[in-house]
């Protein structure tokens, strides 16, 4: 992970960089401005383009840094009917270029907005209010029906208790769907559950015992009822919990799934990324003491990633703890 300047150190060389140009008429860098001299570009999707539900939009943005010697974020938002259904926010540190941040999959027809900005540490040390601070980019982008037939679904299955197993997904609009368990991978499956949902919670389940589930879409189509394909088998093993201030990884539709356990006295962790397991950290999140799990979308298919977490309090430049680094390999 890269050596991390503490907060006070950068407000300084900001203070100090502000002195210089004191002789001019009006402020030039106020800290409450620095937000704006960066900016962000919508590079896709494009306005006006049209795409199918289900179908993954990918999200491209230009990015210029300005604010040197500050983390800096880019922020992505996506609304519909004012509603907003997709947020997240990146850290990098190069100063101009493209970034590929992954892709979003509409489940509804529509409308939808799509928003950037950028802010960084020297104004906002911790910007995932699920807002977007100085907003540079908008774009619109317009959803419409697919058949069901063609829809393969992603199930994602998490072991949460003993005798409990919480199953989630994206359901297509107006369609229910079909979940089917068994006991072993390629054992005989049984439909227990057609729900309206994208969440089912199944807890007729044994504690000594691992369960596969899948899930289909069903929808009437043209006056007839049609059905998507089968989703991959998802096992849920026997139930572990989390060891404590520890870092467990999972594959789910939106991206790499990190969730890690509390570290007491922490004010904030951040969450580094590489790809080697003795490589240089990239941090790619700053949570709360009291957010412990963050969603990676930088991630592509078939390639494997190494994560760890490190608890900070306040401005201290040496970390509380720091977490082992734990690999998984992205499929989805």
């Amino acid at each position: 992970m890269r050596k991390r300047k503490s907060v006070a150190a950068i407000l300084a060389f900001m203070m100090a960089f502000c002195l210089l140009f004191s002789a001019f008429p009006a402020p030039v860098c106020a800290i409450s401005d620095l937000t704006y001299h960066s900016d962000a570009r919508v590079y896709s999707p494009k306005d006006g383009e049209t795409f199918k539900v289900g179908e993954e939009v990918p999200i491209r943005v230009y990015a210029g840094f300005i604010v040197y010697g500050a983390y800096n974020w880019i922020q992505v938002s996506i609304e519909k009917d004012g509603k907003q259904v997709y947020w997240n926010c990146y850290n990098y540190t190069e100063t101009t270029t493209e970034y590929d941040l992954g892709t979003f999959k509409p489940t509804a027809t529509g409308t939808y907005t799509i928003t950037a900005g950028t802010t960084n540490s020297a104004v906002d040390s911790n910007p995932d209010g699920k807002v977007i601070r100085a907003i540079t980019s908008t774009r619109k982008f317009k959803v419409k029906a697919s058949t069901i037939k063609t829809i393969k679904p992603v199930l994602n299955v998490e072991r949460t208790a003993k005798k409990k197993a919480i199953l989630t997904w994206d359901t297509p609009t107006g369609a229910k769907t079909q979940i089917y368990r068994a006991t072993s991978k390629n054992g005989k499956y049984k439909l227990i559950k057609t729900v309206s949902k994208s969440k089912y919670t199944d807890t007729k389940i044994a504690s000594n015992k691992v369960y596969y589930y899948k899930i289909r879409f069903t929808k009437k189509e043209k006056g007839k009822k049609v059905y998507s394909k089968y989703s991959s088998k998802v096992k849920a093993g026997k139930y572990k919990p989390a060891a404590p201030f520890a870092v467990t990884l999972k594959n789910t539709s939106k991206g790499v799934k990190i969730t890690w356990g509390k570290y007491k006295g922490a004010g904030y962790y951040l969450v580094d990324k590489s790809t080697s397991e003795n490589g240089e950290g990239e941090v790619i999140a700053c949570c709360g003491d009291n957010e412990l799990e963050w969603t990676d979308t930088d991630v592509k298919s078939g390639k494997t990633y190494y994560y760890r977490v490190t608890a900070w309090v306040g401005n201290e430049d040496k970390p509380r703890a720091k977490t082992k680094a734990v690999k998984i390999k992205y499929s989805n």
